[in-house]
């Protein structure tokens, strides 16, 4: 079944509003409760420097996410990067539930603070089949005579 472009170029902005929404929220509430950040980062099984790192960093790569896919022309990149963020959580989630770390507590807030390892680990496969879709989807459009973000 072939969709057409404009339903192609609507599935990428929804896409792009999405992750725009998901990497606000998820800095906000890092930024609300930086304390409560940093204790749930030095409590994962990393080493010390690692968790100083990401206590910087994870905001600072959420936020450009964001911006990113904010403008048609950098949008590509932010899906690149989310999708890149998204990789990253998944696969160590899904080491937490091979048991590679032992019981660890879930250094996540609001909606997924009270969610099973499992169910974090499919809220973030959509997520991360969401951006390679988006992806997809904009490097399709590249190659068409009339680029999918005209």
């Amino acid at each position: 079944m072939r969709i057409s472009s404009t339903y192609e170029k609507q599935i990428i902005q929804l896409a792009a509003l999405a992750f725009i929404f998901l990497w606000c929220y998820t800095l906000a509430t890092k930024l609300i409760d930086i304390q409560s950040f940093k204790w749930s980062l030095f409590n994962q099984p990393l080493p010390h420097a690692l968790a100083i790192a990401l206590l910087f960093l994870l905001p600072i790569f959420e936020l450009v996410a964001a911006i990113l896919l904010l403008a048609i022309r950098t949008r590509l990149y932010g899906f690149y990067l989310s999708f890149l963020l998204m990789l990253l959580f998944t696969g160590y989630i899904g080491l937490v539930i091979a048991k590679v770390f032992g019981t660890i507590p879930c250094s996540c807030g609001g909606l997924l603070e009270n969610t099973s390892w499992n169910e974090h680990f499919y809220f973030n496969l959509f997520w991360l089949m969401l951006s390679v879709l988006a992806i997809i989807l904009i490097k399709k459009g590249g190659k068409k005579k009339h680029n999918i973000y005209s």
